[in-house]
């Protein structure tokens, strides 16, 4: 009588799961590092000049929110949720609009091209293994590879 046994590991790679969990990624690391600096930039912004209470509280809270989600997903399971906090990143960003009509090379606009080429370097260091793991993850990115070509 032979004994079947379940293989973990082989369940975790099909649902794009990290099977190493002391390794973590490295694209996830970077922009964790990236929204700790962005939040020690616009605490600095308050601290020394206290002048637009609106847009700088509003700053920080979402500098906030930004390290606070990085965070919780670089240390729980990068390769799984990484994906989606770009895709929801790029999704959000381009349907909010802060500004009057007229477009131009302002702030909003380079933010929103660092999100996309964020996801596109996350297509390309974590490979079709996790990025294209459902059919709304590639819908996603169709709609922020037509939102950087227009």
């Amino acid at each position: 009588m032979t004994q079947h046994t379940f293989n973990n590991s082989s369940y975790l790679m099909d649902t794009g799961a990290d099977v190493h969990q002391q390794s973590r990624d490295g694209l996830m690391g970077v922009m964790l590092a990236l929204s700790l600096a962005s939040f020690a930039v616009a605490f600095g912004w308050i601290v020394s000049d206290f002048s637009n209470p609106f847009f700088q509280l509003g700053l920080l809270l979402l500098t906030f929110l930004l390290v606070s989600a990085t965070g919780i997903l670089y240390f729980l399971n990068p390769a799984r949720f990484l994906t989606f906090f770009l895709i929801g990143l790029v999704y959000f960003s381009f349907e909010a609009t802060f500004r009057p009509g007229g477009g131009g090379g302002d702030l909003q606009s380079m933010v929103k091209g660092i999100f996309t080429m964020a996801l596109a370097l996350l297509g390309l260091f974590t490979g079709m293994r996790y990025v294209f793991k459902s059919a709304l993850a590639l819908v996603f990115f169709s709609y922020a590879a037509f939102a950087l070509a227009s």
